[in-house]
């Protein structure tokens, strides 16, 4: 038997069920998530669409990209990927943005604008594909909203009559990327709000002085948010959401890392001082708000 010398050389696990949340609801306008992959997810809110995070194709990481076939049906504006406004992108990572698909949607639908992350490098960035797009966006003078804020300010930008999102910065987890342009995004949805951290950094106290007097509904977060103490500090005391919707965890055929299981455990054992939690972790995984 080869020898274990990190989560990769485990043997592939039998499916996980989508944990359930220990109790959930809907509001009389209902706001659906659905996911495309690892972090991106369609908000559909009184049939307005956006998309978060949803466009990238890239392989050379640990999470899994948007199937094929979902890039194609989001590229010819196929149901349910039809009708989508805006797009928004937290940051350029591989695992979150991909420029040719970018292009290929933009193509292919009528959106009102993208909201970009500025900077074409560091780590874990594709330079040559985050300027292809950038030259792409100029020579079209397409509707872009380019994002460099500084730390503790904020930006809110009307969508549409009832919808409107505030952006701010923040730190992306680990040193390795701090230098990388990372932005939250806060949906106000006709009064109810729902926070994309993306792959934010842990401190507590910045989110806290942020959302300062915001009633968060809706937290979405990567797992860490879960299962690294920090990250659970962030939620419980620094944005202190009604509910938490964790995504941001490999496909099971790419679970290289058992992510899936962490996320189990730490539920088993977090679960109950943490708000409801729902999963996404499947394509077309949805939760409705």
């Amino acid at each position: 038997m080869a020898a274990v010398r990190s989560k990769r050389d485990l043997p592939p696990e039998g499916p996980l069920p989508r944990p359930a949340p220990r109790q959930w609801w809907e509001g009389e306008e209902p706001v659906e998530l659905r996911l495309t992959a690892n972090a991106g997810v369609l908000l559909t809110f009184r049939g307005e669409k956006l998309l978060v995070d949803g466009l990238h194709d890239s392989r050379a990481h640990d999470f899994s990209p948007v199937a094929p076939e979902t890039l194609a049906a989001l590229a010819a504006g196929a149901p349910p990927w039809d009708g989508i406004r805006w797009l928004f992108y937290t940051h350029l990572h591989i695992d979150h943005f991909s420029g040719r698909e970018t292009i290929r949607f933009l193509e292919g639908n009528r959106v009102e604008k993208l909201f970009l992350p500025a900077g074409n490098g560091g780590p874990g960035i594709d330079r040559e594909d985050v300027s292809a797009l950038r030259s792409w966006l100029t020579q079209r003078a397409a509707p872009v909203q380019e994002l460099r804020l500084p730390e503790y300010r904020s930006v809110t930008y009307p969508l549409v009559s009832g919808i409107r999102v505030t952006a701010f910065r923040s730190l992306h987890a680990s040193e390795e990327f701090e230098e990388v342009e990372h932005e939250c995004f806060l949906f106000d949805l006709a009064g109810k709000k729902v926070l994309f951290l993306g792959d934010s950094n842990y401190d507590r106290d910045y989110f806290a002085t942020m959302l300062d007097g915001v009633e968060v509904d809706t937290a979405v977060v990567n797992p860490l948010f879960l299962t690294n103490p920090s990250g659970r500090s962030v939620v419980l005391e620094g944005v202190r959401p009604r509910r938490v919707v964790i995504d941001h965890i490999p496909f099971q055929e790419d679970d290289k890392l058992h992510m899936r299981k962490l996320v189990v455990r730490s539920l088993e054992r977090w679960g109950e001082s943490f708000p409801p939690v729902a999963v996404l972790w499947e394509a077309g995984d949805t939760v409705r708000l």
